[in-house]
């Protein structure tokens, strides 16, 4: 038994030092296990050739079919070429078609589609540019703001020179619902101007033109109280050049076709002065 008493402070007995054990560096045994396993799951991956090795495996042959024989093609008779070349008709097209079997090509006439017929555009009365379709007069002499006016009939026994009066809705392409109520709800005699910023000017003013409506394109320009107020993009401003104008001015022109003429979209000041561009539709 140990004499407390009599042991100097701070000194183990050599009773002591004997029953001690030495601790054991867990951390590495365990690192050198878990390295041990990953080698051996190593070497069993590189030295077995089939990993999943053991598992029941049939083994069946895959009849094949017959090769199939080729069906002798029959080759259609060339059709005659015409013994004349087809009539050449104004402004129209020609295409040539091939006979896919013989090779055989023959020209066909293509008529011009007549205008109006499915967009109620002439194509006649349209000159495309990099900003997009600009109106135009027609070698003919047919101008846009005749062949897209509405047609106006006096009744029968009317006095051919009492005063006439045109209702123009303007503002319309930006509100689709007001845009739609007006196209459907307004009769026909009802002229509608539209703004050159609505997403799909083409098929609106088509749908309003198709209502009997006439359509007018907008022209935004400057108002007294620019640019507390403000028209939109492109708006035609008396601080620009006359070709600034006119390059806006075209932009807008160009938003749709089918409009039978320009009118203002604000541009109480721009009208005012006396540098502005002219354009005719």
């Amino acid at each position: 038994m140990t004499d407390d008493l009599n042991a100097p402070l701070g000194v183990d007995s050599q009773h002591e030092k004997k029953r001690r054990l030495p601790a054991l560096p867990l951390l590495p045994i365990a690192a050198g296990v878990v390295g041990a396993l990953i080698l051996g799951i190593a070497g069993a991956i590189a030295f077995i050739h089939n990993p999943l090795g053991g598992e029941p495996r049939v083994v069946t042959a895959i009849a094949m079919p017959p090769p199939r024989t080729a069906e002798p093609v029959t080759q259609a008779a060339a059709p005659a070429a015409p013994a004349t070349a087809p009539t050449e008709a104004p402004d129209g097209n020609t295409i040539n078609i091939i006979d896919g079997m013989s090779g055989t090509a023959r020209a066909v006439r293509v008529a011009p589609a007549a205008p109006e017929a499915s967009s109620g555009l002439d194509p006649r009365l349209g000159e495309r540019t990099p900003l997009g379709v600009l109106p135009r007069v027609a070698s003919d002499g047919s101008k846009p703001r005749e062949v897209y006016a509405r047609t106006f009939r006096l009744p029968a026994g009317a006095d051919a020179t009492a005063p006439r009066i045109a209702i123009l809705i303007g503002g319309l392409g930006i509100s689709q619902q007001s845009t739609g109520e007006a196209i459907s709800k307004l009769p026909g005699a009802v002229s509608l101007a539209f703004a050159p910023y609505a997403s799909d000017l083409e098929r609106i003013v088509a749908r309003a033109r198709a209502e009997g409506h006439e359509a007018f394109l907008q022209i935004p320009m400057e108002p007294m109280d620019y640019p507390e107020n403000d028209p939109g993009p492109k708006t035609l401003l008396t601080t620009l050049s006359a070709e600034r104008n006119t390059e806006r001015l075209h932009w807008s022109m160009a938003r749709f076709q089918g409009y039978a003429g320009l009118v203002n979209y604000m541009g109480a000041k721009f009208t005012r002065s006396s540098a502005r561009p002219t354009a005719a539709a």
